[in-house]
């Protein structure tokens, strides 16, 4: 008996004391993340604390007092440089942060709860604001102050993972000149892995994202539906990008009926970068089912279309330096700093690389008054090889590179759509003389090899 009023004893005081040990750490790592967010800048102007038996509440308004030092510490979640004019945007600014969290964290699966919304912007910025424009002005006023922009992330620090949403805005405004501006987004979540400025991997899904602008004589629509993105990164600043649309839909109706429009269906975007033996590939592809322009009753329709290419064997030593480069030379422009990128773009080239165009074709084109174009497709390798001698080769004559390449390609087009095309740009007709008909297309097989380029093995001069 002893024994188990010994063990429920034991138990009571794990319950009452839990809570309170896990306050007590969660306190301590509030605090050094209070600390760190001194050191750069940012300080908090007020807050208020609710404490429960099971859960604290923290709500903060931080500002920003050094930008300079703001901006450092954001830097290190970018990889290019911050612009200059970024300073002078955050200088000022007042972040509300109610912050929740569970005094049992190792139990409550989301451990931390934020909701982040802008309270009051950059003086510089909204003094510009009140000068040009009193009306805009007491809009942004009126904005923050009720929160219409406000994250929602809860983060477990336990397994580093978190997730959110983003609070649906629908507002409107009225400008001094009479539009009418609407602006929307709906069910818009997220997801990831890591510590959220910098996660390893986010997820977004979004039902929809639109602006409207009502004027006297025209209408104005955008419309995105069902984007969905997906982004993965590492420490090596390699990172795959995906992102999917069901409809995209921008159109400007005018009093006059000159009415402009441009409509995608399922779009699907995907770009990425990897590293293998110290050589970088890049890869970028895109399709969607439709894609039409109007403009003034006059269409343009493309269907399935599929693009596939990407960039191998690019040396990643040669790489890091021109992106470096490339980098520095948006603040600072010298003869001397575009000698250095070019001479690290030659020395890219003279690692050797390749471009693979794995597929770029349409199945079918609609042009104005002509239906039923069918389409192209078309494919190509182009190898540029090693050459440590490249660098002086350039410098006496450029047709030395043409050595340095093999090029196989080929190209199918439909005879109604080549037809077409040689009305609108008559020089086209030229290339009839290298084509090989066949099942209602014109086919280019395209070879360079050793300077020499030929098209369906007739030499090209």
């Amino acid at each position: 008996m002893k024994k188990i009023i010994i063990l429920l004893t034991i138990i009571v005081i794990i319950a009452i004391s839990t809570p309170i040990i896990g306050s007590k750490m969660m306190d301590k790592k509030i605090t050094d993340e209070l600390s760190l967010l001194e050191s750069n800048g940012v300080y908090v102007e007020d807050s208020s604390k609710n404490y429960s038996y099971l859960t604290t509440k923290i709500d903060y308004k931080f500002i920003i007092k050094d930008s300079d030092k703001f901006v450092n510490y954001l830097q290190q979640f970018n990889d290019s440089k911050l612009q200059p004019y970024v300073n002078d945007i955050v200088d000022g600014i007042v972040i509300g942060i109610d912050l929740k969290y569970s005094n049992i964290p190792f139990i409550n699966s989301d451990a931390i709860s934020l909701d982040i919304y802008p309270l009051v912007l950059s003086k510089k910025f909204m003094d510009r604001v009140s000068k040009n424009d009193t009306n805009f002005y007491q809009f942004l006023e009126n904005f923050l102050q009720k929160k219409a922009l406000l994250y929602h992330i809860d983060y477990n620090i336990v397994e580093s993972k978190f997730d959110g949403f983003i609070k649906d805005i629908n507002e409107v405004y009225h400008t001094k000149n009479g539009k009418k501006l609407t602006f929307n987004l709906i069910n818009s979540s997220f997801n990831g892995d890591g510590f959220p400025l910098k996660p390893r991997k986010i997820d977004s899904k979004t039902k929809e994202f639109s602006f409207y602008i009502d004027e006297t004589d025209k209408k104005t629509k955008f419309i995105c539906k069902n984007l969905d993105s997906s982004i993965k990164m590492d420490s090596n600043n390699l990172y795959s990008y995906t992102e999917k649309v069901e409809s995209f839909n921008f159109k400007i109706n005018n009093i006059n009926n000159l009415n402009r429009s441009v409509d995608i269906k399922n779009l699907l975007v995907t770009l990425s970068s990897s590293i293998e033996q110290n050589k970088i590939q890049f890869s970028n592809k895109i399709k969607f089912d439709k894609f039409q322009i109007m403009n003034h009753n006059k269409n343009i329709s493309l269907d399935s279309l599929n693009y596939d290419f990407m960039i191998k064997n690019i040396d990643k030593d040669s790489y890091e330096k021109l992106r470096s480069l490339l980098i520095e030379s948006k603040y600072l422009q010298s003869k001397r700093l575009n000698h250095k990128i070019s001479k690290t773009i030659i020395q890219i080239f003279a690692k050797g690389l390749e471009i693979n165009l794995v597929d770029f074709s349409v199945e079918n084109i609609d042009y104005f008054k002509n239906k039923n174009l069918n389409g192209f497709d078309f494919k190509g390798d182009l190898i540029l090889k090693e050459d440590s001698s490249l660098a002086n080769k350039t410098k006496y004559d450029n047709d030395l590179l043409m050595k340095n390449l093999d090029l196989k390609s080929s190209l199918n087009i439909s005879t109604k759509l080549f037809n077409t095309l040689v009305k609108e740009f008559p020089l086209i007709m030229v290339a009839k003389i290298y084509a090989v008909e066949s099942n209602g297309n014109f086919t280019y097989d395209v070879k360079l090899e050793d300077g020499h380029l030929n098209i369906n093995d007739k030499l090209f001069r």
